[in-house]
């Protein structure tokens, strides 16, 4: 049976997904495509770890999802993105310590 909860999920983790793949240069989403219809590895792998979910997407990082942006109240509120060329070690780099 699906919850709320779980709609709610699934409605924030597709527009995370479809807000990264919309916000990739062509090339990088070309050779995604391509990397995909190489190795057969289609669609966006979820790797969830202790502090969210990283996803992969065409042999590379496509986004790192902290894990509060699924907790009940975070739901209301805008998910901020950041787009980088190259995704750091650790993601708390990716932070605004301002």
């Amino acid at each position: 049976m699906t919850t709320a909860s779980d709609l709610l999920f699934y409605a924030r983790l597709q527009h995370i997904l479809e807000t990264a793949v919309d916000g990739l240069p062509e090339k990088d989403r070309a050779e995604r495509i391509e990397h995909c219809q190489r190795t057969g590895e289609h669609g966006v792998r979820m790797h969830p770890d202790a502090d969210g979910l990283t996803l992969t997407w065409g042999g590379r990082t496509l986004a790192i999802i902290d894990r509060t942006l699924f907790d009940d109240d975070a739901y209301m509120e805008p998910v901020g993105f950041a787009y980088v060329p190259a995704v750091p070690d650790d993601a708390r780099d990716l932070a605004d310590d301002d």
